[in-house]
């Protein structure tokens, strides 16, 4: 099967910030965050909750806000791989994937999953990139061999996404 997908804009900055927030950084300065407001809550008087809720809220606004900026612009530059025209052929051995400039095999093996999130299906490497495909580039008929397709040769199913319903 031959799929030719090149992901808009919106996809972009979705599949941005799905990858963005997964990083254990995130849940990490989230959790630092939250206990250090419990604790700053339940505090005696007299201490100087402020700080500590200044201490417990500013770097984890920090990572968020900057996060937000670093998708937005990444997502305007025109050149990044996945704004071009991509063409997927799934094949028994893997997934030929080929662009204007280059051209790549990627066997079964290379990859640990995948999911459909925010309208595309997202192949996960073994070593922590993706692989992403629009799914507005793919008919109603395609979409169903793609998922046995995915569902046979990497032992997964669809997760739902975070901007899935």
């Amino acid at each position: 099967m031959v799929i030719e997908s090149t992901l808009s804009r919106q996809e972009v900055v979705r599949l941005g910030l799905w990858r963005y927030f997964q990083r254990p950084i995130f849940y990490a300065l989230a959790g630092v965050a939250a206990t250090l407001n419990a604790y700053a809550i339940l505090a005696e008087e007299g201490t100087n909750t402020g700080i500590i809720m200044l201490a417990a809220w500013l770097p984890f606004l920090v990572f968020v806000i900057s996060g937000l900026i670093i998708i937005r612009r990444r997502s305007q530059d025109k050149s990044l791989p996945q704004y071009q025209k991509t063409r997927f052929d799934f094949n028994s051995r893997g997934i030929e994937i080929g662009t204007r400039e280059a051209k790549s095999l990627l066997d079964w093996s290379d990859f640990r999953g995948w999911k459909k999130i925010a309208g595309c299906y997202v192949l996960e490497l073994a070593n922590g990139q993706i692989v992403a495909l629009s799914g507005s580039a793919i008919s109603p008929h395609q979409a169903k061999t793609l998922e046995s397709t995915l569902q046979e040769q990497l032992k997964g199913g669809p997760a739902k996404g975070v901007f899935d319903q």
